[in-house]
């Protein structure tokens, strides 16, 4: 699996890429790579990251619905709620 490299990650976390960049970024992580997953749980935990981590999985996840080329049959709601709870659940491991 090719992984994004750090400083993408970082502007992922910082809501500072493109759109493609962040759709390619949440492709990413939805496969389940745990490592970019820390990565990227670490600069949102950082003390410089401007906004707190919901808002941030929020957007991200909105962003990735609507770039998909056949819209999903669940709500966004209900995507970004399993999106922020895969989220927690990888964020409370790590602590």
């Amino acid at each position: 699996m090719e992984h994004p490299d750090s400083e993408l990650l970082a502007r992922f976390a910082r809501n500072a890429c493109s759109r493609e960049e962040r759709a390619g970024v949440i492709r990413h992580l939805l496969k389940g790579c745990s490592r970019c997953g820390r990565e990227v749980s670490g600069f949102l935990r950082s003390a410089d990251h401007p906004a707190g981590l919901r808002p941030v999985i929020d957007r991200a996840v909105d962003t990735f619905l609507a770039a998909l080329p056949v819209k999903p049959a669940a709500p966004r709601v209900a995507a970004r709620e399993k999106a922020w709870r895969s989220y927690t659940a990888e964020a409370s491991a790590i602590v």
